[in-house]
């Protein structure tokens, strides 16, 4: 299989992740049970998430877009209608940013460490609520923290392909002797 047949693949996992989860609402509105709404709910969601990412383990050459799939799906989680409280917004959005930090390091060992810090931010401002009622504020807050780590990817990138043309290089610059 190729590496853009699992990436779809992924991709289609990860949207189940995010519609799947309402079986378990309508199984749970028929039995009036609360608490077996939000295991059956959680348990789909965990699930179906988890699988998504294993199967982006397989991915040999992963793109920047392939990397970040985990934390765009992450945030499209807190666009979601849920229980009220931002606990599992926060926990879905740090997997998200945990997993996508491991997959750009995978993709790119050079990649700087601080890009978890912004991705992780998003996770911490999900988890205070923000400060615009609804999920509006908080994709904002994921997208700035999205590209502010792309940022840093793309710098790592762009770094680690000048050495790769300089260590190629038969020409060494000239330098003045004194």
């Amino acid at each position: 299989m190729t590496d853009k047949i699992k990436t779809l693949f992924a991709i289609l996992i990860f949207f189940l992740s995010l519609t799947m989860p309402m079986t378990g609402l309508i199984y749970g509105m028929g039995r009036w049970d609360a608490l077996t709404i939000l295991l059956v709910m959680g348990g789909i969601f965990v699930v179906l998430f988890a699988g998504g990412t294993l199967i982006l383990l397989t991915v040999e050459n992963f793109t920047w877009m392939t990397a970040s799939l985990p934390f765009l799906f992450s945030g499209l989680y807190t666009v979601l209608p849920d229980v009220p409280g931002s606990i599992d917004d926060a926990a879905v959005t740090s997997a998200g940013a945990l997993i996508t930090y491991f997959f750009a390091l995978r993709r790119n060992a050079s990649t700087p460490k601080w890009i978890i810090i912004p991705l992780l931010l998003a996770a911490v401002y999900t988890l205070l609520g923000g400060t615009i009622p609804g999920p509006i504020d908080e994709v904002a807050v994921d997208v700035i923290a999205l590209l502010v780590a792309g940022y840093g990817v793309r710098a790592a990138d762009q770094k680690a392909e000048l050495e790769e043309i300089t260590a190629d290089s038969d020409h060494t610059p000239p330098f003045d002797e004194e």
